[in-house]
């Protein structure tokens, strides 16, 4: 009597043995690439308008809207909503790259202050010690 073995995760089929050992474990086989697939454009420049202009006034849709957004502009809900999910990503790293800007600028304005305060307190501190000595000088000529 000859025991069948059933497929489980723990142990695999002779074909995808022979498959594991044809690619190594940790990459996954590589699609290949279309060379026209960099110049195609999943949206139209219209509909690129219009997503900007909503965006600009509202960054999340609620579905009814997502749903009627959709129906306006000839795509499916799923690519409405990835739109200003992406857009939303986009947005924000232009924003935290905005905030990044700023604060460099005013860190930078701070040290400079900082800087020319630190040596305007050293030359006061050394016209005080000069006065100072110039006093015990003539304190003690008397």
């Amino acid at each position: 009597m000859t025991k069948q073995r059933e497929w489980s995760p723990e142990a695999p089929d002779a074909k995808s043995e022979t498959l594991a050992c044809s690619q190594p474990s940790h990459q996954a086989p590589k699609k290949k690439k279309n060379s026209s697939n960099k110049s195609k454009r999943r949206f139209s420049d219209e509909q690129i308008r219009l997503l900007e202009s909503i965006f600009e006034s509202e960054t999340k849709l609620e579905p009814r809207k997502k749903m009627q957004l959709a129906g306006e502009l000839g795509l499916q809900p799923r690519q409405v909503a990835i739109w200003f999910q992406n857009k939303r990503a986009r947005w924000k790293s232009k924003q935290i790259e905005k905030d990044y800007k700023m604060l460099k600028a005013n860190y930078d304005s701070l040290a400079s202050s900082f800087e020319s305060l630190q040596d305007e307190r050293q030359t006061l501190l050394l016209q005080v010690t000069f006065v100072y000595r110039q006093y015990i000088t003539t304190s003690l000529q008397f």
